[in-house]
């Protein structure tokens, strides 16, 4: 009997092979989208659940009322594991600028240094190839690196115990070499140092109130995190004056998937394109089964005899929903072969836009378990309805003319399929045309800056004891316009500060982010100052006592902040001499914080050693040739240190890489939603118009024009997808506008978006159901009346 179904099912897959390639092909597209983005989400949920102790480890939350952090008070961790006994185990964890090593024979700059406590290596998951580690982090000239920065330095030879030289610091001595860190690991380096190392620097890993590195803890198995959090808090405001703050712990498996956190270094997504993705895909895949379903029903008078006959003869409908299922699974299971090719060619495309490294692992129960689940939903969707369909057609019906059949049912049914397909379809072209232009928005926005012709040299070595050396031989290339010199990159948060108004409390005060500038830093960004003027190198005083405030902390300040008026900050009074304008140097994503700026008063300085940058804005002339001149002062100032240089616009376009991959990647899935939709109109417009071939033939001879043949063809089509706008419209506009509402900055969603979409999506469904209608229409009547 399966044989005798078998058997049947090819014959009919091969009678119409036309449509049975458009139904494998438009099904393979939608499931090879549907295995894509689930690799995609497997890879995101599977972050940090390598750690042994992943269940039991946290990460310490810093919440007030207006923000939240992933930064700490140092010593935070060791109090709380001496005073709770719930907490079995702590690690801090800070990220340090980028460093030179040098080895016997090799100089590279490391970007993915780390300080850690020795207990880090205890509780989590990172595999040591060499060394110990229970002692590799013991002493303060200690150092453990990964697998790929060995072979970097030390080639194949056993690194254990050789020397690092890392300028600055001194020799470190090799004790552990680790694998690789996971990509799948929201904590990425390359090396770890000792974190007694800080002491030895001078930093105060006593103090409570400042606040700069992560803190994880390790709890008992049978410990309560709430409760454990409650007593932590508690602890912690013994020690701290800081009222207004609330600990939370966050699990060390939600990390990856929590986006938003100020100060966070860790390697995280936003939980929400998870959703989006699988919604699309899931789209994709449906619209495809509905392309199947449109070619079964439509189909179904082909096969009305048939059903007729076999129930005339005996069939059950059982025995007939049995046999359309097989003709179904095979389908399927063609389009799921196919699907997995399709989906190997493609991953490497999908990992450049995505940023990852995805594979398909075919021995993963996971990708096992979802390939099933997609294979199920798809059959589900796809083939269960047109088995039951047919297979309910009685004997009678089998025998009449199709024109005396209850065709009323499946026209309803077959609008419904194409409506839902386009409006889907309709939905995807919005949210496309909006991501798309709030991307734009964000990347070409005037942002109160001029990002254009600006590089900036990260500050290496001494060259900061020289900077008024440098800056004055660069100013006099003709090709240099201005240069200057801050703290940090304007991308990253900059040292926080407050302000607090005389007779409240330090809790009411207004949080600034506190910048420390050279002169000419305003003239060099493009800023406009507002109100008062810019900093003055003529101007002693300016270096004492003047700062600058941005028009967002001027708001957030009030009446006190005056051009002209004193402020206390940092302990020190300062004279607003300007206010600039607001410069977004930070993803538009982010509303601006309030900002000072004052002037560097110690070149000298650890912040400015470690964070600092030296801009240059260039005249627009030949690159390479001022590169080349900036590179020649570089080594004559400071010859140790290899010349790097960055630039700015390149830097600020890399804060919306995300939202770029979203368009991509969104983009793509809807021109594949509109690609299969059309596959599926273009299959059924050939079919009903073969179907009409005599009517088409009769209305000639009678003299209807090829434009009323074309217009009765293509009319309900053209009613669908316009009823396909209406319900589309309001369903995308109530979702994108969910979605910018995470920015701070925002396009305003505009109706020619919808208009262009409908209209997009009409003249590609008039295209395809054009050609066989005009195909036709010009068709000899002869031929048609001899049709059938």
């Amino acid at each position: 009997m399966i044989v005798s179904y078998l058997k049947t099912a090819l014959r009919n897959l091969m009678k119409h092979k036309g449509y049975s390639v458009i139904n494998i092909i438009g099904l393979a597209l939608g499931l090879t989208c549907a295995i894509v983005i689930m690799v995609w989400v497997q890879d995101e949920f599977s972050f940090d659940r390598f750690h042994q102790n992943g269940n039991t480890i946290y990460r310490v939350i810093l919440e007030t009322s207006s923000f939240s952090a992933a930064v700490t008070s140092p010593p935070l961790g060791p109090r709380s594991q001496a005073e709770l006994p719930e907490i079995v185990n702590t690690a801090r964890f800070l990220r340090i600028p980028e460093k030179l090593f040098q080895s016997d024979h090799n100089t590279f700059y490391e970007n993915g240094g780390v300080v850690a406590d020795p207990s880090f290596f205890e509780m989590f998951t990172f595999p040591f190839i060499k060394g110990d580690p229970k002692t590799a982090l013991t002493n303060t000239d200690n150092v453990v690196i990964t697998e790929t920065m060995a072979k970097k330095y030390f080639g194949n030879t056993d690194p254990i115990n050789k020397n690092l030289i890392m300028r600055g610091s001194g020799p470190l001595k090799v004790t552990g070499v680790i694998k690789d860190i996971p990509q799948n690991s929201h904590l990425q380096f390359d090396y770890v140092i000792p974190f007694q190392v800080l002491k030895l620097i001078g930093m105060d890993v006593e103090n409570w109130s400042s606040k700069f590195l992560q803190t994880y803890i390790q709890l008992n198995p049978h410990a309560n995190v709430y409760e454990t959090a409650d007593k932590m808090n508690n602890l912690y405001h013994r020690y701290s004056n800081d009222a207004n703050i609330k600990l939370v712990l966050q699990n060390l498996k939600d990390i990856h998937l929590t986006y938003g956190f100020q100060y966070d270094n860790a390697l995280v997504s936003d939980r929400k394109y998870i959703w989006i993705f699988s919604l699309a895909a899931f789209i994709v895949l449906f619209i495809a089964c509905m392309n199947f379903i449109n070619f079964v029903t439509v189909s179904s008078v082909l096969r009305c005899k048939e059903v007729g006959l076999r129930k005339t003869i005996g069939a059950s409908r059982l025995q007939l929903a049995i046999q359309f299922l097989s003709e179904s699974g095979i389908i399927i299971a063609i389009s799921a072969l196919l699907s997995i090719i399709i989906a190997e060619i493609i991953l490497t495309w999908f990992n450049r836009i995505s940023g990852k490294i995805l594979s398909i692992r075919y021995t993963s129960y996971e990708f096992i378990i979802g390939f099933l689940i997609i294979i199920v939903l798809t059959g589900l969707i796809a083939a269960v309805y047109p088995a039951v369909y047919l297979s309910a057609l009685k004997p009678v019906q089998g025998f009449k003319s199709i024109f005396h059949m209850k065709r009323k049912k499946s026209v309803s049914f077959r609008s419904i399929l194409v409506v839902a397909q386009f409006s889907l379809s309709i939905a995807l072209i919005v949210s496309t045309f909006i991501i798309s232009n709030q991307v734009s928005f964000m990347r070409n926005t005037t942002m109160g800056f001029n990002k254009e012709n600006i590089m900036y040299l990260p500050i290496r070595g001494e060259i900061n004891k020289v900077y008024r050396s440098l800056k004055d031989e660069l100013l006099r290339n003709p090709n240099i316009s201005s240069v200057s010199l801050r703290d940090c990159m304007p991308t990253v948060d900059g040292n926080a500060t407050s302000w607090v108004r005389e007779g409240r409390s330090a809790d009411e005060g207004v949080k600034l982010e506190y910048n420390v500038v050279d002169c000419d830093y305003i003239k060099t960004m493009g800023m406009e100052v507002a109100e008062g003027r810019d900093f003055s190198i003529n101007m002693i005083s300016d270096v004492k006592e003047a700062c600058i405030l941005n028009e967002e902390a001027k708001k957030e300040m009030g009446k006190e902040a005056t051009v002209g008026k004193w402020i206390l900050v940092n302990g020190q009074n300062r004279k607003i001499i300007g206010i600039v304008k607001d410069a977004h140097f930070k993803s538009l994503q982010y509303k601006t914080s309030p900002q000072i700026m004052t002037l560097v008063t110690d070149f000298n300085s650890p912040n400015i050693d470690d964070r600092g940058v030296i801009f240059i804005r260039t005249k627009k002339t030949e690159m390479p040739i001022v590169l080349a001149d900036i590179k020649e002062l570089w080594y004559k100032f400071n010859p140790d240190f290899p010349f790097e240089f960055h630039f700015l616009d390149e830097t600020i376009d890399n804060l919306y890489m995300s939202e770029v991959r979203i368009n991509t990647i969104l983009t793509c899935f809807t021109m594949l939603a509109i690609g299969i939709s059309c596959l599926g109109l273009f299959g059924m417009s050939s079919f009903l118009v073969n179907l009409k071939t005599k009517d088409i033939g009769v209305r000639k001879v009678l003299g209807a024009s090829i434009s009323n043949i074309v217009l009765m063809l293509v009319k309900d089509f053209t009613k669908w997808v316009l009823l396909s706008n209406v319900i589309a419209w309001p369903v995308a506009y109530y979702f994108n506008s969910k979605w910018l509402q995470d920015f701070a900055y925002r396009i305003n969603i505009s109706w020619w978006m919808f208009i262009l979409s409908g209209s997009i999506a009409l003249l590609i469904a008039l295209v395809t159901v054009s050609f066989h209608a005009i195909k036709a229409a010009t068709a000899n009547p002869i031929e048609s009346l001899r049709y059938e």
